[in-house]
This record gives structure tokens, C-alpha cells and sequence, in this order.
């Protein structure tokens, strides 16, 4: 059989395979041979075309693994069924991992039917018998795998020595140093000046150090600061906004560009709504907005194209980048002629670029401005409130050709009746010949809220008297263009404690220099000593700088660069004049010109020192700390619950020292552990504030990590059991020496014992017998150095069958919760603290909890909101605030998509509403209002994301809701009756209302859950029972009373079991206990094989039943796939006692395709006998089917 599949020939060479005198490789020598040598092999010996050879190349990639680019794309293609046979030079060009290589060689070829041939080793698989191949090339490899160890480390001696000797280098010499002419090494003059800034700023702590986090409540609109891991401080100063304030709060401005609708984008978090559409078109290609100011504007083209819009969103590298910078352009929306808006915070700029040559015209744009009043003013226009208040601003128009020349002689003219905006460029400068296209014009609106924190401009030799206004780029050449920059002071920089250690002022270059191998394009920076305005900068008025440069650096290449300007920062801040700095070409050829992007910024390294910059030290949560200069000291804070014995220590390979002050900053402790681990500790109960000097002995440098927590741990408690006695027990905690139990009834301690193991056994007391009693276990060492006391845990004199799991995080009441797979949802509610906005799931298989993101839609806290799940999905509908008298109902609408872990807003309710009971039918949302009587339900779609309100007959007063099989049950009261009535929201009607519960009069419910049709209720009055309503049998009943007696508790189900979350209980306080009840009832499921139109019998069996002993059995087909026969007879009661006695149907729904039966024991006490019952069904159609018995036991 012939083989049509190719061959492969595989190629690698790692750095290590350099000749150690090395040779600079673009595509190495090494790899060009084995090409040769591969190629020749496989044509020549093995007949294959040149055709039908595929080439892997993984150059300058180590052998030592296999996660190579050029092998991962062989491999893939290996498995595709591609490749037929791999040659290779040798073993150690597949790879230097011996054990790897044996593996392919002996399994993966052979199971591929791949042949492998390695030429030098002349291995070939197809001659070689047997399977020990692998075998030999693990021996094989590895000698080879030791020889890529033992090579490094040759080639990294080699270059020490040659180094160290001067003498010439393999490549090019390394920075700070020049190849002499004998190839000897030399000092780099220039270069030596930025080695020795490296050296001080790392002697000063700046280069080492990590950032942290950022100290968001530092935050400005133009500054960001960020803790470093040296205990020192990063300061940002951002020449444009990078945050905007809402509520009070600093936020963070996000430009990024999302969906918005079906035709728009917005920006994704800024305090201007900025909106591009999706098309371009003639009506609003971009839009802002703030309050009611809004203000829209598209080109208007006749012969404009809707082309699609394209988008450049910002993206971070790295941990001070800021997204508040992007792109949006649409390409060729008129012949030769594209539109973009680069989009900054409170700043749009409009491009338009001719890309090639036409004759000047007239550009046209729709003006939409709403109530605004337009007034045009030179070449610019102003949009100004009725009062006259400035809102917007469109700048004057620049027009640059393509060789750098611009003018802004460009008239622009308002049309009011026509709501137009007519642009018109210069026609004698746009058709002269010197004009080089494409063309660019340029303008930019700006908002009343726009201003710089860096000032930047610039002076232009060619126009010694005018302003440039040239503002694509800061521009500098040497003798021609001098750019100027001006930062804003930083207040935390100007305190007496704060210390300076380093500033830099960072530029981008926005495009690559020609300049030829080894030349850089040098500016210099200078201290500027005169003021001078951005907006009045000319090239004769321009300020005078200092003739010493501060800062020298060389650019080239299309990336950032940074310049040293500690001392002009350090001048400024320490009262110097700050008029700025200068930016200057240093050189001589001004053929050469770099184009510097207009946003530069600072950073500045600072430190406070003493007590003022102590950083807060958190329980459980440590700090490392870098020490990286001789005798540097760290200040901490730390506040602790009083009473309670904490732990403050080191985690560190240095010898740490310490010394402890109080609240007033006195001397209170030592500690210098010289112990083996050189660690100090401090153990003790501080009550009030405390602060922690760390340093370390002897000069040392290096890091450490400081650790604040509790000396004993919280003890954890493992069961609770017995009847006329408890006998409780819990986990041993490490230090601990004794334990305290306390007994409580309600908030009252009744009873307190130490004791040295690890259970107790209390003896029921007259006193206490039958009632709910309390328990708590403290660890200790002794009475001064005593843990934090156990959650309680409760003991009831009750035989409930309910039992305790696994307690919530947080204590909580009037929560809501939702379930969805095997896991728990529970959101917000209230406790001591107030009101709750977390989220927290519970998987009821690992009984375990996860903290999840916050509610977003409420900061402050959410109650009593409505939650429905959709698939994976949970929605959030309505709520409060909290419950105080001054809350508020919220009408926010959220999901939570549970597999990816985010929150996304929805369409909102037309008004505030909380206490809402809601049931889902056929992919919509019923929300009936709680809060007395009514006649209306909100309707929410899932599907479309929108909400309509339905009339229904009569006025009601609701107290829930629940959906049983996509029926809808409705919980109502009447004269103090509580009963249930089905609504049938297709046709907007009521059923007959049901049987009045027995069992209680009208009262407030928490949001009822439903388990195999049946609904489970329980009040938010204090309360141990459990209400069931059978929506099929119309029955109610009780099941099995909860341990505790709690008020606004929420239920909830998974499965077959029902649960009882948090709560508030009189004497305890907000609960965080959760208590679990299992249903009893088995389900089964089956499949058939039906033929359209043919009859089968069901058989529903009860098993041996004994007198008064019955099962109710539900029983669900699907009724487009099977029809109920004779369903007419079913109303006769003798019609269906064919098995035996005791059978009665109770429910029979045929559009549903759901029947309900009971079948009930006859026989007298001791005897029992089978119990079942036929039912005839027609098949619909012609395949499988499933159906699907409920059986719910009763007493």
C-alpha cells in the first residue's frame, strides 16, 4: 500500500550551540548545514520529491524540553496523519531529555506508524527490530543531557574570563563598554554615566524593589501611587486624567470600548460617556455625553460608505499602565479618505487623512448639540448651556501634508438652520505643488472639565514669532525644534518625613530612527529657570534652560525611554522654582528628527520615614519587605481585637531585629531572636494600637517577610451529641494548654469550665433541660494569653431530624439564595455590621463555602432581593438597601454567569421594588409584589432582556411565589387564610383557589422552594416550623421542626434536600448557621422504544404496603411523544382499581403530561401486600421517550 503522507525534516540549534567565539547569527551557519545535509539525505537516498518535504526549525531553543515552537507545529501535524516519516541529523537535534526522546522513538512512532531516521546515529526505525531502540537512545541521550549542563556552564566561565581579561568578546561588548581597536575592552564615556545612575539607584533601593499594590486611597485625577516591596513609595504623575471621582470614591478611567446595543460602542468606565457607532454613517459617528449635555457629530459625505469601525483598545504591560488612550478609525469612508478619533478622557481627536491627491474641498459634518446654544468664535466653535456655561469646545483645524509642513489657515463655519459644520483648508496651500501627500487634518474637542497635570509645548525655529501648533507629536531637532514639560508638584512629596530617592521623566518614541548600526538620536534635559505658557510658546520668547544638561539619554528604536531628573525633582519639591523642563536635540545633523509621543510622564521614587510612613500590618495577611541598603529601617502599625493573644514575627534568612512602641510611640519591647532561625517574635494581647520597627544586624541585605497573627488558633468544633447529656468535642489547637467551655442561654452565661483535653460532657440540670443552650470553646495558654472564642454551637432538647452543616463565612439574615447544579448561592442580607452586598456559594457535595465577587449594583448592601437561576446563570431582581427606616428599594437587574465568575448589568424595572416573590414559566419571570394587596405581576424575559407589566383579574393579597413543573402557584391570603391558587399566564387567569392551610393564619414568608412538586415555606417570624403544600395532591403538611427557633431565615433546595440558612435567633444574635433536611424521595427515570400510533401499558408499583401506609407517585411523560388513553374514565374512580385496592388518582393534567396517584395499604395491621396500578398510553412518534416516577412516602 503506498504511503501518500510526506516527510518531515526537523532542525534546532540552542544558544549553547554557538561557538564559544562566537559568531552573531541571524539564522545560524548550523542551521543552514543541516538544511543542506537533511535535504540531501531524504531526495538522494530516500527518493522523496522537494515537494513533498515539510521543514521544522527551532533555532537558538534549548533540547532540554519540549516546548518548542517547531516541534509543537510537527507534532500537531504528526497527529493530523500529515507526516509519514522524520529525519533528523542526530539524536540530540530532536531533543536533549533522554527519558523523552526513548519514549517517541519506542511508543509515539510506532503507534503513529511514523518512521524515524537519525542519520549521524544511523538509526533508521524501519530496519531496526524489536523494541529496545528506546532503550539505546535513553543511554544515548544521556551523555547528551549532561553535556547541555556541563556546556552552559563552559560557555558562562569562558565569557568571565574573557571579560575579566579584556580581551575580545564573541559579540558585541556589553553596555557601559566599547571593542578597542585591538578588540580589547574599553569604557563607553557616554555609557559610563548611565552605568553609574543604575548603580546609585540601586544603591538607593530604586531598581530592585517590587511593586506591591497601589494605595488607591492616595488616588488623584492625575496621580496613582504604589507600594513598593522595599517599604518605599512609587508616585505616577500621568499628564492626562487617570481617574475620575463618583459617590465620593476615586474610580479608575477605563477608555475601552464595549458593546453598547446593537449599533454603538461606549467607553467602558469614565465620567464622559464617550460613543462611537458601529457603521459609519451620516446621522452620529461619535457622540459624549455628561448629564444632559450631550453632543454628537458624523462626517457628511454624499458618496459615503458605511464601512465597519474599527478598534485599538489600550492594553496594560505593566502595573502603572493606564487604560485611558485608544483608536477608533473607519477606513475609506470616502474615496481615498479615512476618519479616525483617537479617544482620550475629556479629549477627542478627529484625523481625517487623504491618503492620495485631490484638490482642496469643503468637509461637511452633522452637528447635533441638543438644547446647547453653538457659537463659532475664529476657527473655533464653542457649545455653551442656555446660561452661557461652556460644555464643549471643538479646536481650530490643522492641516499637515506628508513632509511635516502644517498650516491653520482652515476656515470653519457654522450652518444653524441646517445644523452643518463646514470646514474649508486653504485651497493655494492645500494645491500647491510642495504638498506631499497623504494629508492629515487634525482637530480636537475638548470638554469644560479638560486640563494637563504635565504641560507640554514646543518652540519652532521656521516660525520664530508663531506658536506651533503642530500637535500629532512633541517634535525636537537639533537647532530647530525644543520641546518644554512641566509637571504638577505632588503634595505627599512636599512633607518634611517624605525623602526623595530617585524621579524619572519617561518619553515615548513613537517612530524607529534610520540612523545606521551603533547611532542613537541624543536629548538632553535641562532645568528651565524662566515661566512660560503652552498656549503663547514661540521660538524668540521661549524660556532660557540651564546650559548643563541634568539628564542625557539616546533613542532609535519605536519604544519608551526613561531619563534620570532627581535632582530637578528633588529642587522643586524642596521649594526651588518649578518652571519645568526643557527636552533639547543634541545632535548636529538636523536632517534627523524624533517624533516624542505628547503624553509624557513621572515617576518618583520616595520614601517617609519614622512613624509617619509606618504601613499597617494585617492579620493573616504578611509583608515582604526587600532590604537593600545597609541600616535601612521599615516602620508597622497593627491593631488588634483587645483581650486577644496575638503573634508578631519574621519569616526571614537574615537576622532580624525589632523594637515595639505604644500608641504614643514609646519604647515598649525588644526583640533579637539569635536562635537558629534569627527571627524575632512577640507574643502577647495588645489592646490598643501598636508600632514595629524592623531592621536587620549586621549590614545584611535581602528580604524578609513580617507576619501578624493569633497565638491560638480558633478551635474548631467537630460534633455535638447526646440526649440527657452533651458531650461536645473539637480539634486541638496548637499553644494551647487549656481550653475554656462557656454555656449560654440566649445571651445569657450560664456556666463556665476549663478543661485540658479536647471534649466536654455536660449533664442536663433541671434548669436546663428541654431548652436550646449554647457552647463556646476558647483556647489558651493561661489567663493573659487567651485565644478567640468558637463559633456557638447549639444542643436542642428536640428529636429534629434536621442537622447541622458546614456554618456560612459571615453571620446573616434576610439574605437571598438561589441554587443551580450542587451549589448554594447566597447573597447580601444584614448582620451587626449592617447591611451585606458579598456573595458566597456553597457546594453541598464538599459541604465547603467560596467567597465569590461582590454584588456590584449596591455598594453599601443589598436585602431581601428576588433570585431566580437560569442554566448556569443567577439573577438578581429589586431589593433594599438594608431594613432601617431610611432604605431604599433598588430596581437593578444582574446576573451572575457562575462559570466565568462575572456580574453583568441588566435591563433595570421600571421603578424601586423589594419584597418580590418570583416563579419562572417558559423562560419568563413573574414578580409578584409582597407589599399588600394587588392586581398587577412584572414580567421580565430572559430571552430579550426586557420587562412589561400584566393586569390580572381581581386584587389579591400575595405573600409568595413558586413554579412547580412551569406551573405557577401563587401564595394568598384572605381573612387571614392562607392558601394557594395556580395563575395561567398564557391566558391571565386563576384556577380554583386550594385547600386552606391548617397549620398557621396569614403571616410573612420568606421565598418559598419547591422539591418534587411540593412547595416548602417558612415564616421570617421567629420560628422552627416548615410548611408543605402539595401542588398536586392540594394537601398541606409539616415536616420534621428545625433545631433552632429563628426569624428571617431564608430556605433553600438542592436535590432532595432542604435548607435552612442564617437568621437571626432572640438572645444569639444574627445566625451563621445552616441546617439540612433531606426529603424522602426516590425518582427514577426510564426510557422506552415506541412506534407511532401503538399502545403500551405503565405500571406504577408501590411495593408492599401495609394498612394506612401510602405512597403518592408522580409520573411525567412528555405529552407531544405520549397521549393518555381513555382519559374520560379516569374521572370514575372504579375505573382504575384494575390492581390493587387503595389506588386513587389524584391529579391528572394532560397538556402537562403529568399524572399524580395515591396508593394506599388495605391490609389489617402486620400484613401487606403489593400495590400498583396499569395506565394505557398511545405513542406520538417513533424512537425512545423518557419517563420519569416520583414516589414521596407518607406516614
Amino acid at each position: 500500500m503506498t504511503d501518500h503522507r510526506k516527510t518531515a525534516v526537523y532542525i534546532r540549534l540552542s544558544a549553547e550551540d554557538d561557538n564559544v567565539d562566537g559568531r552573531a547569527k541571524k539564522e545560524s551557519d548550523s542551521v543552514t548545514s543541516q538544511r543542506i545535509l537533511l535535504k540531501s539525505f531524504v531526495i538522494d537516498q530516500l527518493g522523496v520529491d522537494e515537494a513533498d518535504i515539510l521543514e521544522y526549525v527551532d533555532d537558538g531553543v534549548s533540547g532540554t524540553h519540549f516546548k518548542r515552537q517547531g516541534f509543537q507545529q510537527l507534532q500537531d501535524d504528526m497527529k493530523s496523519g500529515e507526516i509519514g516519516c522524520v529525519v533528523v541529523k542526530d539524536f540530540s537535534r530532536f531533543g536533549r531529555d533522554y527519558l523523552e526522546v526513548g519514549f517517541y522513538i519506542e511508543y509515539i512512532f510506532p503507534l503513529l506508524q511514523i518512521r524515524f531516521i537519525s542519520i549521524n546515529d544511523s538509526y533508521d526505525s524501519a530496519a531496526s527490530s524489536g523494541m529496545t531502540g528506546g532503550m539505546n537512545v535513553a543511554l544515548q541521550n544521556l551523555v547528551y543531557n549532561m553535556y547541555s549542563l556541563d556546556l552552559s556552564k563552559k560557555i558562562s566561565s569562558a565569557m568571565q574570563t574573557r571579560t575579566k581579561n579584556g580581551t575580545r568578546l564573541p559579540v558585541n561588548a556589553r553596555y557601559g563598554y566599547k571593542k578597542g581597536k585591538d578588540g580589547r575592552l574599553e569604557v563607553d564615556p557616554e555609557a559610563a554615566k548611565v552605568v553609574k545612575m543604575i548603580f546609585q539607584m540601586a544603591a538607593e533601593g530604586t531598581s530592585f524593589a517590587d511593586i506591591t499594590r497601589e494605595l488607591t486611597e492616595k488616588r488623584n485625577s492625575f496621580v496613582k501611587q504604589f507600594a513598593l516591596s522595599d517599604g518605599s513609595f512609587t508616585a505616577v504623575a500621568y499628564s492626562m486624567p487617570v481617574h475620575y471621582k463618583k459617590k465620593g470614591v476615586w474610580k479608575e478611567i477605563n477608555t475601552t470600548l464595549v458593546k453598547s446595543g446593537k449599533k454603538q460602542y461606549k467607553t467602558k468606565s469614565t465620567d464622559l460617556s464617550i460613543k462611537v457607532s458601529k457603521k459609519a454613517n451620516k446621522k452620529s459617528m461619535i457622540s459624549l455625553k455628561r448629564g444632559s449635555a450631550c453632543l454628537s457629530w458624523s462626517l457628511n459625505g454624499k458618496k459615503m460608505k458605511a464601512v465597519n469601525v474599527k478598534i485599538s483598545n489600550p492594553k496594560k504591560s505593566k502595573q502603572t499602565d493606564v487604560l485611558n488612550q485608544n483608536v477608533v478609525s473607519y477606513p475609506k469612508v470616502l474615496k481615498n479618505t479615512s476618519i479616525t478619533y483617537n479617544i482620550f478622557p475629556e479629549r477627542v481627536q478627529e484625523v481625517i487623512t487623504v491618503s492620495k491627491k485631490q484638490k482642496a474641498k469643503k468637509w461637511t459634518f452633522k452637528i447635533n448639540a441638543g438644547k446647547m446654544k453653538i457659537k463659532g468664535k475664529g476657527n473655533q466653535v464653542y457649545f455653551k448651556t442656555k446660561k452661557g456655561k461652556k460644555k464643549y469646545q471643538r479646536l481650530h483645524t490643522i492641516v499637515t501634508d506628508a513632509n511635516g509642513v502644517s498650516t491653520s489657515k482652515v476656515k470653519v463655519k457654522y450652518n444653524k438652520k441646517k445644523k452643518t459644520l463646514t470646514v474649508t483648508p486653504s485651497k493655494k496651500w492645500w494645491n500647491s505643488k510642495k504638498r506631499k501627500f497623504p494629508m492629515e487634518m487634525r482637530t480636537s474637542y475638548l470638554t469644560d472639565k479638560h486640563s494637563r497635570n504635565v504641560k507640554v509645548g514646543a518652540a519652532y525655529s521656521g516660525a520664530p514669532n508663531g506658536t506651533f501648533t503642530y500637535d500629532k507629536s512633541l517634535l525636537l531637532q537639533a537647532n530647530k525644534c525644543i520641546g518644554f514639560v512641566q509637571m504638577s508638584m505632588i503634595a505627599d512629596l512636599k512633607k518634611p518625613n517624605a525623602q526623595i530617592r530617585s524621579a524619572a521623566l519617561h518619553i515615548k518614541n513613537k517612530k524607529t530612527l534610520k540612523m545606521g548600526a551603533g547611532k542613537t538620536f541624543d536629548i538632553s534635559v535641562h532645568k528651565v529657570k524662566d515661566k512660560w505658557s503652552a498656549k503663547k510658546l514661540t521660538f524668540n520668547n521661549r524660556p532660557a534652560y540651564e546650559a548643563e544638561a541634568a539628564a542625557k539619554t539616546g533613542i532609535q528604536k519605536k519604544r519608551s525611554y526613561s531619563l534620570d531628573v532627581t535632582a530637578l525633582v528633588k529642587g522643586w519639591h524642596q521649594g526651588e522654582n518649578n518652571y519645568g523642563a526643557s527636552l533639547v536635540a543634541e545632535n548636529t545633523n538636523r536632517t534627523y528628527q524624533a517624533e516624542l509621543d505628547r503624553n509624557p510622564y513621572f515617576t518618583v521614587n520616595y520614601e517617609v520615614v519614622g512613624f509617619d510612613g509606618a504601613v499597617q500590618l494585617k492579620e493573616n495577611e504578611p509583608i515582604t519587605r526587600d532590604i537593600i541598603k545597609e541600616g535601612q529601617e521599615n516602620y508597622f502599625y497593627f491593631d488588634t481585637k483587645p483581650g486577644i493573644a496575638y503573634e508578631v514575627y519574621t519569616d526571614s534568612a537574615m537576622d532580624t531585629q525589632a523594637t515595639m512602641y505604644d500608641e504614643s510611640k514609646e519604647r515598649v519591647g525588644y526583640a533579637d531572636n539569635t536562635g537558629t532561625n534569627k527571627n524575632f517574635s512577640f507574643v502577647g494581647s495588645y489592646n490598643k494600637r501598636r508600632y514595629i520597627k524592623v531592621s536587620t544586624k549586621n549590614k545584611a541585605i535581602g528580604s524578609y517577610t513580617l507576619h501578624l497573627k493569633k497565638r491560638f488558633a480558633i478551635p474548631e468544633v467537630t460534633g455535638i451529641k447526646g440526649q440527657d447529656s452533651y458531650t461536645l468535642t473539637w480539634q486541638p489547637v496548637e499553644h494551647a494548654k487549656e481550653y475554656v467551655v462557656c454555656i449560654y442561654d440566649g445571651s445569657r452565661k450560664i456556666g463556665e469550665t476549663i478543661v485540658t483535653g479536647t471534649s466536654y460532657e455536660y449533664l442536663y440540670t433541671n434548669d436546663t433541660v428541654r431548652k436550646t443552650l449554647g457552647f463556646t470553646v476558647t483556647a489558651r495558654e493561661n489567663k493573659t494569653l487567651t485565644g478567640e472564642a468558637s463559633r456557638m454551637v447549639y444542643n436542642t432538647a428536640s428529636q429534629s431530624e434536621w442537622v447541622y452543616q458546614t456554618p456560612m463565612e459571615k453571620s446573616r439574615k434576610n439574605a437571598s439564595v438561589v441554587t443551580t447544579g450542587e451549589k448554594l448561592y447566597v447573597l447580601g442580607g444584614e448582620n451587626e455590621t449592617g447591611s451585606l452586598s458579598s456573595f458566597a456559594a456553597f457546594d453541598t457535595e464538599k459541604k465547603t463555602w467560596e467567597s465569590l465577587p461582590d454584588y456590584p449594583g449596591n455598594v453599601s448592601g443589598i436585602c431581601k432581593a428576588a433570585m431566580i437561576a437560569d442554566s448556569k446563570d443567577i439573577y438578581v431582581i429589586g431589593g433594599q438597601t438594608s431594613t432601617k427606616t431610611d432604605a431604599k428599594a433598588l430596581k437593578n437587574v444582574y446576573v451572575y454567569h457562575t462559570e466565568s465568575k462575572q456580574w453583568q448589568k441588566k435591563a433595570d424595572m421600571k421603578e424601586g421594588r423589594t419584597n418580590l416573590s418570583t416563579a419562572v414559566c417558559d423562560k419568563k419571570v413573574y414578580a409578584f409584589s409582597k407589599a399588600g394587596a394587588t392586581d398587577r405581576v412584572d414580567v421580565y424575559d430572559l430571552n430579550t432582556d426586557t420587562w412589561e407589566t400584566t393586569v390580572m383579574p381581581g386584587t389579591s393579597t400575595i405573600l409568595g411565589a413558586a413554579a412547580v413543573d412551569n406551573r405557577v402557584f401563587v401564595l394568598k391570603e384572605k381573612e387571614s387564610s392562607l392558601f394557594f391558587e395556580e395563575y395561567l399566564p398564557e391566558e391571565n387567569t386563576w384556577e380554583e383557589p386550594g385547600t386552606v392551610c391548617p397549620y398557621t393564619v396569614s403571616d410573612r414568608f420568606a421565598a418559598p422552594v419547591v422539591i418534587r412538586g411540593k412547595i416548602y415555606l417558612v415564616k421570617e417570624s421567629e420560628t422552627k416550623d416548615v410548611y408543605v403544600y402539595d401542588a398536586y395532591l392540594d394537601e398541606w403538611s409539616e415536616v420534621s421542626a428545625m433545631n433552632l427557633k429563628k426569624q428571617e431565615s431564608v430556605l433553600a433546595a438542592c436535590g432532595n434536600e432542604l435548607y435552612s440558612i442564617g437568621g437571626e435567633m432572640t438572645g444569639f444574635g444574627v445566625l451563621d448557621v445552616v441546617e439540612q433536611y433531606t426529603v424522602k424521595v426516590q425518582t427514577t427515570k426510564k426510557q422506552m422504544e415506541v412506534r407511532q400510533g401503538s399502545h403500551y401499558e405503565l405500571q406504577i408499583n408501590a411495593g408492599n404496603l401495609k394498612k394506612g401506609q401510602s405512597k403518592v407517585v408522580t409520573i411525567s411523560v412528555n405529552p407531544k411523544e405520549l397521549e393518555i388513553q381513555n382519559a374520560s374514565s379516569f374521572a370514575e374512580e372504579d375505573d382504575l382499581k384494575e390492581g390493587a385496592e387503595g389506588v386513587t388518582l389524584l391529579k391528572y393534567q394532560p397538556k402537562k403530561g403529568v399524572m399524580v396517584w395515591k396508593l394506599t395499604g388495605s391490609l389489617e395491621r402486620g400484613e401487606s401486600c403489593e400495590t400498583y396500578q396499569s395506565i394505557p398510553i398511545e405513542a406520538k412518534k417513533d424512537g425512545k421517550t423518557e419517563i420519569a416516577y416520583t414516589m414521596t412516602e407518607q406516614s
